[in-house]
């Protein structure tokens, strides 16, 4: 019998649009490993593992509002970076997904194993909930957060509800130039951010 039936069928692609190419590669030259990985991880969350409650709390939370703190982004990351470590898969902590990537590709992997890992109270709801996690688009990208946090304020002030992607990562690795905070928006409202961003530049 294949002992490795039994383990999630990891889909990459959501990392690899979106630039995690390092991750992928890792993930990939330890497919094995890394799906066996995942489908203990997702099990305990499942079956709400004393290790694994926090992280299902922030899964919850991220799924109701798209937003976490610092410290919950750290601790899911720190997570997945020990489950990794534990069978041997050498990835370091800083090439791990943020959150936006991180939870929608858990998620996914969790459904596809027959894992339901939504609340009750969403139940019913995944098709939004799916579309309300990954409709995210990227309007601009910079190594320094500062630069992000002026347009942020602005498109809040327009009811633009924003996004920081990547934002804890780039503050412990400010020497690194590649690591980029985004800054994101629903796709529903990207016709209005344009507008405003054709009204900043005008003026």
């Amino acid at each position: 019998m294949n002992d490795k039936k039994p383990f999630i069928k990891l889909d990459l692609t959501m990392f690899e649009n979106n630039g995690k190419v390092e991750f992928v590669h890792v993930v990939k030259r330890n497919r094995y490993k890394a799906a066996k990985a995942l489908t203990g991880f997702l099990v305990g969350l499942k079956n709400e593992a004393t290790d694994s409650k926090e992280t299902s709390r922030i899964i919850v939370k991220f799924i109701s509002n798209q937003k976490i703190t610092k410290d919950e982004e750290k601790h899911l990351k720190t997570q997945v970076y020990d489950v990794f470590k534990i069978l041997g898969i050498g990835v370091p902590f800083i090439l791990i997904p943020g959150a936006t990537l991180l939870i929608p590709f858990l998620l996914k992997a969790a459904e596809k194993k027959g894992i339901d890992l939504i609340p009750s109270n969403f139940r019913g709801n995944n098709e939004i909930i799916n579309q309300k996690i990954m409709s995210l688009v990227t309007i601009k990208r910079s190594h320094i957060e500062t630069e992000l946090l002026v347009l942020k304020s602005k498109l809040e002030s327009e009811g633009i509800k924003c996004y920081l992607k990547n934002e804890f990562t780039t503050q412990i690795m400010t020497h690194m130039a590649t690591f980029d905070v985004e800054l994101q928006v629903s796709q529903e409202d990207l016709t209005r951010v344009n507008q405003i961003l054709d009204e900043i530049k005008n003026n």
